[in-house]
């Protein structure tokens, strides 16, 4: 059982990263010991899995080590929310243009993995020099038991949708 630390927005208002990473713990929860340190607050609610070990991220403690770090945040916070660690430093984020800021790249060397969500942010990272073997594919997904629910979802008053 390894002990894995996800450290990140985490609980705000239904930010994608959040719920990403949420599904993430959900699932290696099954099998190991994780523990939440949410960047954006920490309120019950939002802990939709009830993982046990949710905290806000002022809590930890910079000697806390870990089997795994994961944080799925802008690649600036690489180096404080991946430090309680030497090895299995994850990294998740996405970039939807092909050329990432020069500023950005910088961050790439401390995470010992990169996990684009998919061909074209892998294919980005390689392209700003980060090397090939670095990035792992590790698409999204989604949790099906969240798509149950056969009640009809109400809209607001507009008669119109548009999705991007």
């Amino acid at each position: 059982m390894a002990k894995i630390k996800f450290q990140q927005f985490l609980f705000g208002k239904n930010h994608s990263w959040s719920i990403v990473s949420q599904n993430l713990a959900y699932q290696l929860s099954k099998d190991n010991d994780v523990h939440l340190y949410s960047t954006d607050g920490y309120d019950k609610k939002f802990d939709i899995f009830k993982l046990k070990n949710s905290f806000e991220a002022s809590s930890l403690k910079n000697d806390d080590k870990f089997d795994v770090q994961i944080s799925y945040t802008a690649p600036h916070n690489f180096p404080f929310f991946l430090q309680n660690g030497i090895s299995n430093r994850l990294a998740i984020w996405c970039y939807e243009f092909p050329i990432i800021p020069s500023n950005m790249i910088k961050y790439f060397d401390i995470p010992d993995y990169i996990l684009p969500p998919s061909k074209f942010a892998k294919d980005s990272f390689v392209a700003c020099k980060v090397p090939e073997s670095k990035c792992k594919i590790i698409p999204h997904g989604i949790n099906l038991d969240v798509f149950k629910n056969k009640e009809k979802f109400k809209l607001k008053k507009k008669k119109t949708m548009k999705f991007l």
